[in-house]
């Protein structure tokens, strides 16, 4: 079976909807990686804006965010 043929049948790619409960959880954002001034840190710049879309799209909705 092919990769892609196990991709298929395990259900990976298809939309799963939001669910009776959904909710946004959202996960590692510490000084370490987002604060530039870190070693190792402020490289993640994109993420954080995607993750602020997200939170706001939640807030909207009323989902619990943690």
């Amino acid at each position: 079976m092919s990769e892609l043929e196990i991709y298929q049948k395990q259900g990976f790619g298809n939309s799963s909807g939001m669910g009776q409960h959904p909710a946004l959880l959202i996960v590692d954002f510490v000084n370490g990686f987002a604060d530039p001034d870190q070693f190792g840190g402020g490289n993640i710049g994109e993420a954080i804006e995607n993750t602020r879309g997200l939170l706001a799209a939640a807030r909207t909705l009323d989902l619990p965010v943690a």
